[in-house]
């Protein structure tokens, strides 16, 4: 086998770039602390909900993060 045969070999933080989209990170760490913020509230309000209740709430809020 010839070195030209042998693949190139990349580092694994060059690959995740090349395969995710291009986001800002700021807009995507603003993104995350909102959705932070609206599950604490959601935690510390104390309501008593069923679980289907507590299910739509937490994905309405995970649909909001993107």
């Amino acid at each position: 086998m010839t070195p030209s045969d042998k693949k190139k070999k990349i580092r694994y933080s060059d690959f995740i770039r090349s395969q995710q989209p291009t986001v800002p990170a700021k807009e995507l760490n603003e993104s995350l602390e909102t959705t932070l913020s609206k599950i604490r509230r959601m935690y510390r309000n104390g309501k008593l909900m069923t679980f289907r209740e507590w299910a739509e709430e937490f994905g309405e809020i995970l649909d909001a993060l993107g």
